[in-house]
């Protein structure tokens, strides 16, 4: 309480109280995070349980078929844990303040290039529209960025639905870099997609096995660089996830 203070403490007293709720809410996203955490890999870790007690007991003939799930299992599990260090890493208190000049064309064209295997094998054209004249630096961190698109490609390719093109787009906007990645897919409805920035969340948890984390991660990234984040329909059907970076 500040009312009882000295009035020359009065400042001190309530940057304190300031201080004190930051901490308290950094605690309470921390909880809830374990909490989320836990939940969700509970979920493959008991399913590779009970997987690799099958594989015990099968015979051989029908041993390669339980193994390959049990990879899948272990895949899943996997891939949670890296999307969750990627999460802790963004935060503010783990992360370097210092930045440098980055070239988005080429960090794109990298994400694009390690993807581009995935995307042939499920049929999906996966392209980088740009013009290479012009100068595509921001200021930023380019390992952030870099997991930025990583997770807009690798989702659209998980949750998409029947992706046939895939594209990332980069623009000017007066002050602004514009990267749009753009497909074809089954989109989100406009209804859901505040939620579908949020941890944890899956749309369709019946028809794929992330982890929910790959949109969150992205807005933190576009937070971290002081940009812009938005998901859009494109036209004739499908997402847009727009980032617009200063």
């Amino acid at each position: 309480a500040t009312d009882t203070l000295p009035e020359e403490l009065h400042p001190l007293g309530e940057a304190l109280n300031h201080l004190l709720e930051r901490i308290d809410g950094l605690l309470a996203t921390q909880r809830q995070l374990v909490a989320d955490a836990a939940h969700e890999l509970n979920t493959p870790l008991a399913a590779i349980k009970l997987q690799a007690q099958l594989a015990r007991r099968v015979d051989a003939a029908q041993r390669d078929g339980a193994l390959q799930t049990l990879e899948e299992g272990i895949d899943r599990a996997s891939h949670v844990v890296a999307q969750l260090l990627q999460l802790a890493r963004l935060e503010p208190d783990d992360r370097p303040a210092a930045a440098s000049r980055v070239d988005v064309r080429r960090i794109a064209a990298r994400a694009v290039a390690a993807f581009s295997a995935q995307a042939e094998a499920q049929g999906t054209d996966l392209g980088l529209a740009c013009d290479d004249t012009l100068d595509w630096h921001v200021t930023g961190n380019a390992q952030d960025l870099r997991v930025m698109l990583d997770n807009l490609l690798d989702n659209a390719l998980r949750h998409g639905g029947q992706v046939r093109v895939l594209d990332v787009h980069l623009q000017h906007d007066g002050d602004w870099l514009v990267l749009r990645v753009s497909d074809d897919g089954r989109g989100i409805p406009a209804a859901e997609r505040q939620r579908a920035l949020q941890r944890f969340v899956r749309l369709h948890p019946e028809a794929t096995s992330g982890s929910g984390l790959g949109l969150s991660i992205v807005r933190r990234v576009v937070d971290l660089h002081g940009g812009e984040l938005s998901l859009q329909d494109t036209a004739g059907g499908g997402l847009s996830v727009v980032v617009r970076l200063p």
